[in-house]
């Protein structure tokens, strides 16, 4: 297959990558030589200087570290099987080099054993240089159905990643980490975005970046917040400009490139027309389980992570670091939550697993009424990603919002639709729960009260009680058996009255799980967590189903003190029969490990208490739907 591909340079392709976006304005402006290629831009709405920044304020005290030394390496040749030989660092993907040329890969060719074959020959336009409103120089691959004149004008999804846009790659790590079949992904799809076997013979353009500061972009790698988003912005105006591009701009992908959506959109980019992000958060410090609960998680997780992002001598943003130097709510940190409330531009159709993050129902909830979808799926982030009928929903959704094509999408799409679960029974879908907003209509928050006496959960609360456990070692479990079936879908939240001897701070670690027989079944992926000093609610973000914490200042406990603590618990969809039973578990160190690693700078020391009784009724709260 080798010799059939196709390598050279297209004046109409060096004249595309010519075209710039320029100035801090927000990238209406071409350069000379290109002037009148492109369709004309809408005017751009103001964005303050701060808006737009190109680096992190000084005051900030922002750490950076180098990235890893970038490797460059040969392509991995087509077919081989995955022998370790060809696997870099777990979420980089090999780069073979700068080199600005056009590439066709031809329909048949399989870049990985057990692949599936390209439907139609991509043609690759490589390393085209997009300058943001700094001058700093990013570089991004066009790939599109091969017969398409590259001045046919076509939508455009972008995958915004920090992994690597070279592509072939072998998915072969994918496949065994993220439960993906290996058929399921070409190789010319970057790590967790979208796939040009499906998208180009469907009639678009699937555009990878490498944002600043990864492989050969210039300056140095921000994580998320205010530049990233900003040159995000900058990137969608400048794909409008190209002769390749209907000016109709959308987004793609799971994870990092699904958090990195809702920035860019924040930003409201005039020609970004719709995103659909996939097991993501809004929020770095809340939710990502970086500080989660104002505990910092630095874990060999996310070292290895930031540690894997290859730049050409270049700098990276250390989460890990200002997790340490900065563990409270910073200017640092509210920069790290996307602004979704500001959305108006892009459609917005976000998917979530309960096998990710358990923040994507969280992220939407925030975007202003109108043009929004969530759905949550029972599969694996990836494996539904790229399912058939995955796929299907995310084209009708970008066929509206980026080729304008009336075909139902609005009339047809429930605003909610929440597969609720019921693991080991047939497909592991017990139903799917459809309404016109999320939170689901008609949801009843029900309380479940801590019985210290009994180890149970009840519907009223005991008279008095107080448990206690090892701060260090111990753990305290509460059930509450269902005498009648029962759909549980939304918010889930504790409240418990915590007091703690031998310390003035304590860390909650909270696990609800279901219990069904000899089967244990969590709801809470990882588990939850609060830190007792911090837990002052912001009365703006918070609703009685969604506690949101301010992280500003601590207020440690006196002794003797009983303080109220909420904890937020997650989301979840979940199927009871009679018979079956929901436990909490609520401990300290015991259960800082979670699937990311272990939590740090923990606070558990002493014993810690619960209170329970009529005047300090500790509970957690289920959102049961009829």
């Amino acid at each position: 297959m080798l010799h059939k591909l196709v390598a050279g340079k297209n004046p109409m392709l060096l004249a595309a990558a010519a075209a710039i976006v320029t100035g801090c304005g927000g990238g209406g402006g071409h350069d000379s030589d290109t002037a009148g290629t492109a369709p004309s831009a809408p005017p751009v709405p103001t964005i303050t200087e701060q808006a737009r920044m190109s680096e992190y304020p000084a005051s900030w005290k922002v750490a950076f570290g180098p990235t890893a030394a970038l490797q460059v390496a040969p392509p991995a040749p087509f077919g081989i099987e995955d022998d370790g030989n060809y696997r870099f660092p777990l979420w980089t993907e090999r780069y073979t080099g700068f080199n600005p040329q056009e590439v066709v890969y031809p329909a048949g060719l399989v870049t990985h054993v057990g692949a599936p074959a390209l439907k139609i020959a991509i043609r690759k336009i490589q390393d085209m240089p997009i300058k943001l409103r700094d001058g700093t120089k990013i570089y991004a691959d066009v790939l599109r159905a091969a017969d398409a004149p590259l001045d046919k004008k076509l939508p455009t999804i972008i995958a915004w990643s920090p992994y690597g846009k070279t592509t072939p790659k072998n998915h072969a790590y994918q496949h065994w980490i993220a439960q993906l079949p290996v058929d399921r992904v070409s190789g010319l799809a970057v790590t967790e975005g979208p796939d040009p076997n499906f998208w180009a013979p469907n009639g678009y353009n699937v555009v990878h970046i490498d944002p600043r500061g990864v492989n050969k972009s210039e300056g140095s790698v921000h994580w998320w917040g205010s530049v990233n988003a900003q040159d995000g912005y900058d990137a969608v105006e400048w794909i409008a400009q190209q002769p390749w591009s209907n000016g109709k701009v959308g987004m793609s992908g799971v994870s990092w490139l699904g958090i990195s959506q809702y920035f860019v959109a924040s930003t409201n980019p005039p020609h970004l027309a719709a995103i659909a992000p996939r097991s993501h958060s809004a929020d770095i410090y809340r939710q990502l389980y970086v500080m989660t609960g104002g505990i910092a998680s630095v874990t060999p997780f996310f070292k290895e992570l930031i540690d894997g992002i290859m730049g050409d001598r270049s700098q990276t943003e250390r989460l890990d670091v200002m997790a340490v130097e900065q563990p409270l709510m910073t200017p640092y940190w509210e920069d790290k939550r996307a602004k979704v409330e500001n959305i108006r531009g892009p459609a917005v159709y976000a998917v979530g697993g309960y096998g990710g993050f358990g923040s994507t129902s969280d992220a939407i909830l925030s975007v202003p009424e109108g043009k929004k979808w969530l759905r949550y799926a029972n599969n694996y982030h990836l494996a539904d990603y790229y399912s058939d009928a995955s796929l299907a929903r995310e084209k009708k959704f970008f066929d509206r919002y980026l080729n304008n094509i009336e075909n139902g999408w609005e009339t047809d799409t429930p605003k909610a639709m929440i597969e609720v679960l019921e693991p080991g029974v047939g497909s592991g879908i017990a139903q799917v729960r459809t309404g016109d907003k999320w939170p689901l209509e008609n949801t009843e928050y029900r309380k479940l009260y801590f019985d210290a006496a009994n180890s149970t959960l009840n519907a009223s609360p005991p008279a008095a009680g107080v448990v206690s456990y090892d701060a260090m070692t111990g753990t305290k479990s509460f059930t509450y058996t269902f005498t009648q079936d029962t759909t549980i879908a939304g918010f889930m939240k504790g409240k418990f009255f915590v007091q703690t001897n031998g310390a003035n701070d304590m860390d909650v670690f909270v696990r609800v799980e279901k219990v069904k027989g000899v089967a244990v079944i969590p709801l809470t992926v990882n588990n939850a967590r609060q830190r007792v000093s911090l837990r002052e609610l912001d009365p703006v973000l918070s609703t009685d189903y969604r506690p949101v914490h301010t992280f500003k200042e601590n207020k440690y406990l006196a002794s003797g003190e009983i303080a109220p603590v909420e904890i937020w618990l997650q989301s979840h969809a979940m199927l009871f029969r009679a018979g079956e039973q929901l436990r909490v578990t609520v401990g300290g160190n015991a259960m800082a490990v979670t699937s990311f690693g272990t939590a740090s700078g923990l606070r558990t020391t002493g014993t810690h208490m619960i209170h329970a009784s009529a005047d300090r009724n500790s509970f957690v709260q289920i959102p049961v739907v009829p």
